[in-house]
């Protein structure tokens, strides 16, 4: 993008900065370009605010409270947090004793809070907010609302890591108040975008969906530059992701894996790619999990903020107790809740807990769960309340305790049901839940609600527990689970409309009702083996072949059910090992090839 393009205004303000530079009027330069630095770096523009600064002398850099303020900005935003915080507090401290300017020394102070927020220190950054800016927000002496703005944007972050999600949402109200009272138009869209972050971690998605909206068209009004669109990009994967619609969220997170490599030193690179990995995981595409979260370490490294570290660590921990590797997730939380403040700690904690419920220590999961249980709560996170509570069901139904457990069981399920949602984000583990929803139906809990979890959201665990519990002592089970099997039938059936009713569709049918096959990562299944050269149509038989001989079906079964010739299998099955990347070798036996076949189409979330 060309300073051609950019708004009319701005491009005005830096043809006057040149002049007044080649004047040789440095002081005048250096306070209109501090004016407008942070709109210029907004639209992606570092390297042009640096080329105006290598302008200025040299020992004005030291002199001038302006231009210390701008590079520090800059320096930030090419990853030199040391030097940036460095330079931003001197420009603070000159700001305000020097020059006696409240305006110049908060807008200072709050790019250190920002610098702070970026590092992911927290305590340094509910510092500043609350003993350095408010003073100035409370006794009335700062003039420009737009900084009260931005202070109270900067509560709304800080709210969830001590336990106030749900103040954050008041905090955005109050921001965009003032930015619309000032025609603030980037502001207003970055209120309304935070706001529906926060709607969305609260559950109510249908109005943060309403809330990203509003702010998107605030996004083409203002012609606003590329970190408000990665802002906006964030909430709406997460909406995504909340709600369990997979596909949609991973179009979004590719879109904003682009759009945040465009900025080197930049914390959208690192949430980009582990919510990338989360959503692979949920699709229970492991092996891709498991490569972006290395990635999303990789990026922490070259852009050094270890802070990033645990949190990545926390990730793929659930990874690895989704993968049953539970030696290895206890060690990586383990780590992780050392060096964690409160919020963190009781997030990360609820993965150990169900480490330990996996692996019989029921009493110190129930106390992880209770504690974390406790503090969403208060929180206002019912969402997440009610996500924990499944797992405090198991611990409390595993000692004994049914009517404590069905109490938790009941309040996470009325929630959830009230607000039409029926999956959850984080700590979703489909056996686990699986099974809890069988004591739900036991106990006529919420039963449409549990349908609706194991017809679009447990996926193929959840036809393996419903199959085991077809012959449950309990009547009414045995109904509901034969009616969802059935439902599910029903909808696996309507998937495979665009196919023709041939007996590969008929298989196919069968393997996904039975959850030998994934629903949920179905459609790439198919994309993996289209066999046209050049349109893209999929190859029932070639899928059907599939399901078969990685369920342990012989060539001469297959040929059978799929109403082919022995030879035309054999041929599907070589097409199926050269899509898997898996090369014929003389020292592979034909059953050692079809093992790796089996680990790869388990670590993809195929089968």
């Amino acid at each position: 993008m060309t300073s051609q393009q950019l708004p009319a205004e701005l491009r005005v303000i830096l043809s006057s900065i040149r002049m007044l530079l080649e004047r040789r009027n440095f002081d005048e330069a250096a306070l209109l370009l501090a004016a407008h630095t942070p709109t210029l770096l907004d639209d992606g523009r570092a390297s042009e605010v640096a080329t105006l600064l290598a302008a200025f002398p040299a020992e004005q850099i030291d002199e001038n409270c302006d231009l210390m303020y701008i590079t520090g900005l800059v320096r930030a935003r090419m990853g030199q947090l040391d030097d940036a915080l460095n330079l931003l507090e001197r420009a603070y401290h000159s700001f305000l004793v020097a020059r006696q300017d409240v305006t110049q020394a908060v807008k200072a102070g709050l790019a250190i809070v920002d610098l702070y927020f970026r590092q992911d220190n927290v305590r340094a950054a509910h510092h500043y907010l609350h003993d350095v800016i408010e003073p100035f927000i409370q006794n009335g002496s700062l003039d420009d609302l737009r900084l009260h703005g931005q202070f109270y944007l900067y509560l709304a972050d800080i709210s969830p890591d001590y336990g106030k999600l749900a103040a954050t949402v008041d905090y955005c109200q109050r921001a965009y108040a003032v930015y619309q009272t000032v025609q603030d138009i980037a502001g207003q869209c970055r209120a309304l975008t935070r706001m529906a972050s926060a709607l969305v971690h609260l559950g109510n998605y249908v109005e943060a969906e309403a809330k990203l909206e509003v702010a998107k068209a605030c996004f083409r009004m203002g012609k606003l530059g590329v970190l408000a669109w990665l802002r906006i990009l964030n909430a709406e994967l997460h909406l995504y992701w909340y709600q369990g619609r997979l596909r949609q969220a991973m179009q979004v997170g590719h879109e904003y894996l682009a759009k945040a490599d465009q900025i080197e030193h930049s914390n959208f690179r690192v949430y980009a790619r582990i919510l990338l990995g989360n959503l692979a995981r949920a699709a229970g595409d492991f092996a891709a999990a498991e490569a972006w979260y290395a990635s999303t370490r990789t990026v922490v490294d070259e852009i050094g903020y270890q802070r990033h570290a645990p949190w990545v660590d926390v990730q793929l921990a659930w990874l690895y107790i989704l993968q049953e590797r539970l030696s290895e997730a206890r060690l990586l939380l383990h780590a992780s809740l050392r060096s964690a403040d409160l919020g963190e700690a009781m997030s990360y904690q609820v993965g150990l807990a169900v480490v330990n419920l996996i692996e019989g220590e029921v009493r110190v999961a129930e106390r992880l769960l209770r504690d974390s249980v406790e503090f969403y709560m208060e929180s206002g996170d019912e969402l997440s309340a009610s996500a924990i509570r499944f797992y405090l069901t198991l611990a409390l139904w595993h000692q004994g305790r049914t009517d404590e457990a069905l109490s938790q069981l009941t309040a996470a399920l009325r929630w959830m049901a009230q607000r039409n949602i029926d999956t959850f984000p984080h700590w979703w583990h489909p056996q686990l839940v699986s099974n809890v929803c069988i004591h739900a139906l036991s106990a006529d809990l919420y039963t449409d609600l549990v349908e609706r979890m194991f017809t679009y959201q447990l996926g193929a665990a959840g036809v393996q527990v419903l199959q085991r519990n077809t012959q449950h002592q309990n009547p009414n089970v045995q109904l509901h689970t034969q009616r969802i099997l059935r439902l599910i039938a029903g909808r696996d059936a309507h998937e495979l409309d665009h196919l023709a009713d041939t007996p590969s569709r008929r298989v196919l049918t069968t393997l996904l009702q039975n959850g030998k096959l994934r629903r949920e990562r179905f459609h790439e299944l198919e994309t993996e083996l289209t066999t046209a050269p050049k349109r893209r149509k999929p190859n029932p038989t070639a899928l059907a072949v599939f399901g078969l001989y990685v369920n342990g079906s012989s060539r001469e079964e297959i040929a059978a059910q799929v109403g082919c010739s022995v030879a035309n299998v054999r041929n599907y099955i070589t097409l199926v090992y050269r899509r898997f990347g898996l090369s014929h070798s003389r020292s592979n036996s034909r059953e050692e090839r079809r093992r790796q076949l089996v680990q790869l189409a388990r670590a993809r979330g195929y089968i």
